[in-house]
Formats: structure tokens, C-alpha cells, sequence
């Protein structure tokens, strides 16, 4: 079992009492403060040089945090608790005298990735659509939330050292992420992507100084993972992110985006609704919101096929980001997940455009949400709130067919 650790504080020896809290924006913490950051090892595993460590064997380990000062998920004075460990573990204390490299996990912890969330009266429905701007994050996805999450924590368990390459199978957009969060502590950074995926992808994970390996189109995204776990079993020094299966994924976003939406809407939500490529959002999300004590309606949304005039399947593309079938981390019944919303991807593709001409610079993914909550509000019915995210923006995309309708003259 993982240490849940707010993602934003970690403890370090100050001039006083031998403690300061560090957060991700100034001011935030009032006082001096108890925060810690305990991140549970296996017992067999490597522990980074510098770093402290105890063992209680027997007996379940249980770190209690006494947190004075402000939450920057709410505002509001907090008193939490974070980290429960088991037996035959070792706790690893970021403390201090701990090295350069390690304090580079702690300062990705830091780095506020906040998003705004504006609503939207939905006039067919007669809702208020809440719509988290998830695209607004450093590399303009909402993916830099689990991609800052795994890369750190992998630091400060000892599993990545600077030597190591970091490796991801992945569509696109997690790939950019994880090139922007490996560049930024010096990481080497590889993806195994299908042809498929846009240009502009592929050019902004080399200008980010990452490695870009190429598999089959007619393979899809089971090519790319052939191919990384073919290089895997070479005993080269290689992390495997694991988006699709690692349990950091669903913590980013239940600790930090599912907080944040619903500090910022202010009231109950009625409705949540996302679509799924690994599941870390709707499940993260979701989990907070059932935190909260809410019993609002949770559905995926799932874009469709559709048929011109003549029968024929009319093709777009697809949504990217989505894929079917391959998380490991969505659970329906641990969510008490409430079916899926249908969106025709020529839809989701339409919403995506209508969008942008009123402001929010969005790729595809996003249409498909907004276009799901709509439908999740119409069946709710008037006066209710449904929330969704917008993964991320648009100049991904200037290849695709969401450009299509004004790149004919060009």
C-alpha cells in the first residue's frame, strides 16, 4: 500500500523548532507546522543515500500528521493525517541532510498545479456546467497531475536515479507530459507511441529533450507496448510509468482535481461525467467527490461511430487520449459508477470548435466531455450541476480533424 502524502508539503529542518512547512505558493501556511512527507518502501528495495529510514516489524505502522495553517485545496484550516503503512515495510523520512537528488522529488511535490473551473449555463438543459480547465497546466494537459505525482515519488523511492530512462507507452499526451517533468530534474525521458498519433506530439516530446520510438499503425497503442517491453527486458536501467495501472495516477487526481473542482463550484454536484484513456481521472475524481460524502451521479463518457447517408462508417479519427479496454485502474463498482453517456465523435469534434470560438482553446477530448455533460444534465434535468475536465488544448491538434473546417484555403 502506497503512503497517501499531500502532494504539495514536505517537512524540512528550519533555524526554530527543527520544522517549516514548504508549500507550492507563498503565504499559504500561516504558522510553523508539523507537515511530513512519509513515503512507505518495500523492505527490500533500495533506499536513496541520505534519506532516513525506520522499521517496526509486527505491527502496523500508522504516521499522524498534526497540520496547522491552510489546505491550498480549500483555504480552510486543516488537522489531517497522511501515511499508513504495514508490516515488513521501511518508512523513508525526506529529511534532512537528504541529497540534491532527492530534493528534487520534494520540489515536484511543490509546484501548484492549479486549475480554475467556470461554469456555464447549458440553455437546452437548463444546468449549470461546471468545466475544470485542466488544459491551462504547464504542458497543456491535465496529464502533468500524474505525471509530477509518479515521476516524484519514484525519485524519492530510489527507483529512479539520474541515469535512469524513464519509459511510457502512451498516445501522446502523457508522453509530453512526463518529458516536460523529466526535463525539468534531469531524467531521460523515451516514448513508444503508434504512427497514428499527430505530429505536433511527437515535435513537442523531442523539443523537450525526450527520446520518441515509433511503432506500427495497424498495431496501435498494443505495438507500442510490445515495443517498451521489448527494450524493458534488455537489463537496461529503464522505469516503466505504468499509466494504465499505476495507483499514483488515481491519487493525483483524488488529492488534487477532484479538491479543487469542488472547492471551486462551491456547491453540491449533481452529475460528474469524463472520459476514460487510463481511468485515472474519472476514478480519482470521483473517489474525492465520494470523500465528500456526495452522492453524485458518475458516468463515462464513451464517444461512438457514426454512418453517412449512404451506410458507411464515417471516420474522424478517433478522440485521442481515449482507449478502450486498457485501464487497469477503473473500478466502476468502487465508485458506484452510473453507466456511460454516448457522444458521436463528429459531435464531440463539433463541441471541441463551438468552444473555441467562445474562448477555450481545447482539443478533442474536451469536446467529448462537455458534449457528455450536456447530455448527463439533460437526462438529470433542469437546475441540476454537472461537472466535467478539460483535459487539454488545442495546439496539439493543428494536423487533425479538428482543424479541418478553416485549414482548406491553406
Amino acid at each position: 500500500m502506497l503512503a497517501e502524502h499531500h502532494p504539495s508539503r514536505v517537512r524540512r529542518r528550519g533555524p526554530d523548532d527543527g520544522t517549516r512547512a514548504l508549500t507550492g505558493r507563498r503565504g499559504q501556511v500561516e504558522s510553523a507546522a508539523t507537515y511530513t512527507q512519509v513515503i512507505l518502501i518495500p523492505s527490500k528495495s533500495r533506499v536513496p543515500s541520505g534519506v532516513g529510514t525506520s522499521r517496526r516489524e509486527g505491527q502496523t505502522v500508522a504516521t499522524r500528521v498534526r497540520i496547522r495553517g491552510r489546505s491550498p485545496s480549500n483555504g480552510r484550516s486543516v488537522d489531517g493525517q497522511i501515511g499508513v503503512g504495514t508490516p515488513g515495510r521501511q518508512e523513508a523520512v525526506m529529511g534532512p541532510g537528504r541529497p540534491r537528488w532527492t530534493e528534487r522529488a520534494a520540489w515536484l511535490l511543490r509546484l501548484p498545479l492549479e486549475t480554475p473551473t467556470i461554469p456555464f449555463e447549458d440553455p437546452d438543459s437548463g444546468c449549470t456546467l461546471w468545466l475544470k480547465l485542466d488544459y491551462l497546466l504547464p504542458s497543456g494537459c491535465t496529464k502533468d497531475r500524474m505525471a509530477t505525482s509518479i515521476v516524484a515519488y519514484a525519485i524519492a523511492s530510489g527507483e529512479v536515479s539520474p541515469s535512469t530512462i524513464v519509459v511510457e507507452a502512451s498516445s501522446g499526451s502523457t508522453s509530453i507530459a512526463l518529458s516536460m517533468v523529466c526535463a525539468t530534474v534531469g531524467v531521460p525521458f523515451r516514448a513508444y507511441m503508434p504512427k497514428t498519433v499527430s505530429g505536433e506530439r511527437v515535435l513537442m516530446i523531442r523539443r523537450l529533450g525526450g527520446d520518441v520510438v515509433l511503432t506500427p499503425a495497424g498495431q496501435g497503442m498494443d505495438g507500442a507496448v510490445a515495443a517498451l517491453l521489448h527494450d524493458f527486458g534488455t537489463g537496461a536501467d529503464m522505469y516503466a510509468a505504468r499509466q494504465f495501472e499505476n495507483p499514483r495516477n488515481v491519487f493525483a487526481h483524488r488529492h488534487s482535481t477532484g479538491p479543487q473542482l469542488i472547492q471551486q463550484v462551491g456547491v453540491r454536484l449533481d452529475g460528474f461525467v469524463a472520459g476514460v484513456g487510463t481511468g485515472g481521472t474519472l476514478m480519482g475524481v470521483a473517489h474525492a467527490l465520494r470523500d465528500h460524502g456526495f452522492d453524485t451521479v458518475i458516468s463515462q463518457a464513451v464517444p461512438t461511430a457514426t454512418v453517412t447517408a449512404e451506410g458507411d462508417r464515417e471516420v474522424v479519427g478517433g478522440i485521442p487520449g481515449i482507449v478502450e479496454g486498457m485501464s487497469k485502474l477503473l473500478d466502476p463498482g468502487a465508485v458506484g459508477l452510473d453507466g456511460s453517456v454516448l457522444v458521436p465523435e463528429p459531435e464531440a469534434m463539433e463541441t471541441a470548435r463551438e468552444f473555441a470560438r467562445r474562448g477555450l482553446g481545447i482539443g478533442p477530448s474536451s469536446g467529448l466531455n462537455i458534449a457528455a455533460a450536456r447530455g448527463l444534465a439533460a437526462r438529470l434535468g433542469p437546475g441540476h450541476h454537472v461537472g466535467t475536465i478539460l483535459p487539454d488544448r488545442m495546439e496539439r491538434y493543428f494536423s487533425t480533424a479538428l482543424f479541418d473546417d478553416v485549414t482548406a484555403e491553406l
